[in-house]
């Protein structure tokens, strides 16, 4: 069986800057990776992105926390 990597990546409003990261193209790619990315209770629309993101048949998943914990609770 192979392994695969899984990652948590939280977001908190920023919807601005989301397209600049150079790893969102791996979001949508074929990779041996999965990721989940968490919406921390953005006011922006951080969220609808991340749910564009994550395309049926991809490699991630968008999951939006209605209350905001911070970083280190969004990745848990």
């Amino acid at each position: 069986m192979d392994k695969k990597l899984s990652l948590t990546i939280p977001f908190y409003n920023e919807v601005s800057r989301i397209e600049r990261y150079t790893f969102t193209q791996a979001f949508t790619s074929n990779a041996d990776c999965d990721f989940l990315l968490v919406n921390d209770d953005s006011s922006d629309n951080t969220f609808l992105i991340l749910n564009e993101l994550s395309v049926p048949n991809s490699n991630s998943t968008a999951l939006d926390l209605k209350k905001n914990g911070g970083k280190n609770w969004a990745a848990i």
